[in-house]
């Protein structure tokens, strides 16, 4: 039994992980003209919207209601796959009905909602549909729990979060992990409203997972699974990032963290064009790390460094700190990232960032993981650019998109 639950959870929290990796040199630069045409290159789609939420989604869908269509069917299957024949449809009903997930969306992040009803109507596809595929933490965490199931054990995820300022330049970025129903789903999407522009990498018929607005904004996320959580109200992390890449600052954006309740708790590595912090968070604590003249760049990986509500997983800490050789090299990735972005102060490049993410430990593929996100913002004085990779292959290629 226990084993079972080790297969489970090892499942569960691949699918809010992060890593990734490359080689490639070939950088495609996409030209910034409005077109409802879906381009693909490098493992990425790439669509261009305007508008309202509504409309943006209504865009969305339409553009990609076959590749939509496919991700719900293998998103489902996962679930099945994860949790059983039996369980997988409580689950689903229980995030998707008995909980207060759709009530808290609407209440704190209508917007969200707007926007996922636009993709369904443009779609075709069901909007509870739509509305599943944006729940993680939801559905793997919550669900599984409120319906019986006891999660004795945990295993982090392999997200490696980082930001470093090296004179007039910011990079700001990390590598994610997902189970591999969504590779060849990763979608770019790039919103032109009269707020703004914004730079949002997600998967097909998705909001986002992580992205940088024409403010300089950026937001990265990795989960802390040992963290505290509510068990039934809050937002999973699709929404909140959501939210923090529509502000306008780093102040703005640390407002609306505070003000949205968190389900779970995860790390938000968020940026403007001078500033980047590291928030950590549980369902009811925060820590702020920032980044100062004496502290040039911040590491988070999938353990809890400052906040102290936690659950008490066995092997996971130790006096308070993470243990090393636990929850897929949680703390090796930590360091060896902290290595090469110290190594490279004086003389940090996108190409050295890049190698950072495709090299081990931060780049792992374990047969229930794939390195299927990695992606960062590079901050050049006024000059933005947001580079993206898809797949879990260390060879594969970067697109680099920009603003007007």
């Amino acid at each position: 039994m226990k084993t079972t639950y080790s297969i489970l959870l090892l499942v569960i929290f691949t699918f809010l992980s992060c890593k990734s990796d490359n080689s490639k040199e070939q950088i495609s630069k996409v030209n910034n003209q409005t077109s409802t045409e879906v381009q693909y290159e490098n493992g990425i789609y790439y669509l261009e919207v305007t508008g309202t939420p509504y409309e943006c989604g209504v865009q969305h869908g339409k553009a990609l209601a076959k590749e939509i269509k496919q991700a719900v069917i293998d998103y489902k299957a996962n679930v099945v796959k994860t949790f059983g024949e039996e369980n997988a449809p409580k689950i689903i009903d229980w995030a998707l009905n008995k909980s207060s997930f759709k009530e808290d969306i609407e209440k704190y992040v209508p917007d969200a909602l707007e926007e996922i009803r636009g993709i369904a109507e443009g779609s075709g596809i069901p909007e509870d549909d739509i509305l599943l595929i944006q729940m993680f933490e939801e559905v793997y965490e919550a669900a599984p729990v409120m319906i019986g199931l006891k999660l004795e054990e945990i295993f982090g995820n392999g997200c490696t979060a980082f930001a470093v300022k090296d004179g007039n330049k910011m990079y700001v970025g990390q590598n994610m992990d997902y189970s591999g129903n969504l590779q060849h789903k990763q979608l770019v999407l790039k919103y032109d409203t009269p707020d703004g522009q914004l730079i949002c990498y997600s998967f097909v018929g998705a909001l986002c997972t992580n992205g940088v607005n024409s403010n300089g904004v950026s937001v990265y996320i990795t989960t802390l699974p040992q963290g505290i959580k509510r068990e039934t109200d809050g937002l999973g992390s699709t929404f909140i990032v959501y939210t923090l890449l529509r502000q306008t600052d780093l102040k703005s954006a640390l407002k609306e963290l505070k003000r949205i309740p968190r389900f779970g708790a995860s790390s938000y590595t968020i940026a403007d064009l001078e500033h980047a912090i590291i928030v950590e968070t549980s369902a009811n604590e925060e820590k702020v790390r920032r980044m100062t003249d004496e502290i040039t760049y911040l590491v988070q990986t999938n353990h809890m460094i400052e906040i102290k509500e936690r659950k008490d997983f066995p092997g996971m800490y130790e006096n308070g700190e993470p243990l090393l050789g636990m929850n897929l090299l949680t703390k090796e990735r930590k360091i060896a990232c902290e290595t090469k972005l110290n190594a490279m102060l004086g003389k940090t490049n996108a190409d050295g960032i890049k190698d950072i993410l495709r090299t081990t430990p931060n780049n792992i593929y374990q047969p229930l993981f794939m390195t299927l996100v990695s992606s960062f913002a590079e901050y050049d004085g006024k000059t933005i650019k947001f580079h993206a990779s898809a797949g879990f292959d260390p060879g594969r290629g970067w697109n680099t998109y920009t603003f007007e």
